[in-house]
């Protein structure tokens, strides 16, 4: 599938979804994550989110880890530390794409990061709690 974030559609899939799994539509993350965001919580969906989708779309919206890994690269390389949630984000995706390594790195970014927000806050809780599930050795498997 050809991604584009930004397409309304798109971000329609994201809010709509948003509803389903009972999470506030009104984010006070950046619209650059809000809108690749739903790439990686394509790929995370559950089989019966996956029927509730097809469902309610005809082509129900479908994307990869791969796919999420790439946008939230190219929005940390357009302005780097911007936004912690995004740091946590990439650390995620890398764990699902079992690099413990690249996760670590950015896990270890996000915990260092400044705490100004509660998005800053709960992105620094959810990075040590990933941080020590990689060191105690849950998360050891990487990929070369």
């Amino acid at each position: 599938m050809d991604v584009n974030p930004g397409d309304s559609g798109m971000l329609f899939y994201w809010t709509t979804l948003g509803s389903l799994r009972g999470r506030s539509r009104e984010s006070r993350m950046p619209s650059k994550s809000r809108n690749i965001l739903w790439c990686f919580t394509m790929a995370d969906l559950k089989w019966y989110e996956r029927t509730v989708a097809s469902a309610l779309f005809a082509t129900p919206p479908s994307s990869t880890y791969d796919e999420a890994l790439q946008y939230f690269l190219k929005a940390e390389e357009a302005e780097p530390n911007f936004y912690s949630m995004n740091l946590l984000m990439l650390g995620k995706t890398y764990l699902k794409l079992q690099d413990g390594k690249m996760a670590y790195q950015y896990l270890s970014r996000c915990r260092d990061y400044p705490m100004n927000t509660p998005d800053d806050r709960r992105a620094n809780a959810e990075a040590k709690q990933l941080l020590a599930m990689l060191t105690s050795g849950a998360g050891r498997k990487t990929r070369d």
